[in-house]
This record gives structure tokens, C-alpha cells and sequence, in this order.
């Protein structure tokens, strides 16, 4: 089920692309984990972020700070999941050699798009579809060969 996950010419069936869907997610998680309390917009601290959620649940409206931080924090998941879904989409793509395909650049443009408006857990389910995808390049030596 987890075989060849850093392979990503690897062509895997349903039960290894879940599996890959899986343990991605996981690393990904890990690294927001990991990364995400070093990234703070706006510089304001986590005491700061109670005063203006508490502010808010008195007063039943966003404050412009809160507003402005949630606007930010938006920014970086986005840039985040575009990243991890390009760059994911893209590799594999160009890794099986199947980059040239309509519905391959198809799917990869739809990836992208998916991951910076749902996220990568969502693009994920694509780029897992794509590691089941066929390995042109390994096409492409056989029919060298005759």
C-alpha cells in the first residue's frame, strides 16, 4: 500500500495511490505542523488573538486586526497548496513522461486551480489519480525497441 512513495514514475493501482494519498497528507500536515507557528502575519501573539476573539464574540462583529490577519493567514495557506499541488501535479507528470496529454494537462491545470481554492487535501485525490496513470517513457523504450 505505501510502496515506492518517493518514485514518483512509480505507476501504482487503487490501493497504492490511497496510500500515497495517505502518507502525503501526512508529511503535509507534518510540515504545517512543524512550520506553521513560525509563520505569523501581522506579528501578533497568541494573547493578542484571544483579546480579539473574545472582542469579537462580545461585540458579534469581525475586528479590523482579526480581519486582517485571517486575510493573511488565507494568503499563505493558498500559496501553500498551490505550491505542494503544482509542484506534486507537475513532478509526476513530468517524471511518467505524460506531461504532453490532453486530459494529463488537463487534470493537472484542474489540480492546481482545486488546490488553491480547497487546499491540498482535496488536490491530493488528483495527484493520487495521477500516480495510476501509465509511464509513457517506459512506452516509448519499447518502441524503440522494435
Amino acid at each position: 500500500m505505501f510502496k515506492a512513495l518517493f518514485d514518483l514514475s512509480y505507476q501504482r493501482t487503487k490501493k497504492e495511490a490511497f496510500g500515497f494519498y495517505l502518507a502525503y497528507l501526512g508529511m503535509i500536515l507534518l510540515v504545517l505542523f512543524v512550520v506553521g507557528p513560525f509563520i505569523q502575519p501581522d506579528s501578533i501573539s497568541e494573547e493578542q488573538l484571544r483579546v480579539l476573539l473574545t472582542e469579537m464574540q462580545e461585540t458579534k462583529e469581525v475586528p479590523a486586526d482579526l480581519a486582517t490577519y485571517i486575510e493573511h493567514i488565507t494568503f499563505y495557506s493558498r500559496i501553500f497548496a498551490l505550491i505542494v499541488s503544482a509542484g506534486l501535479s507537475l513532478a509526476i507528470a513530468m517524471k511518467k513522461n505524460i506531461f504532453k496529454e490532453r486530459r494529463i494537462l488537463g487534470a493537472v491545470i484542474g489540480i492546481i486551480i482545486v488546490g488553491y481554492f480547497m487546499g491540498p487535501i482535496i488536490s491530493l485525490m488528483g495527484i493520487a489519480w495521477l500516480t495510476t496513470q501509465d509511464d509513457n517513457s517506459a512506452k516509448a523504450l519499447e518502441e524503440d525497441k522494435d
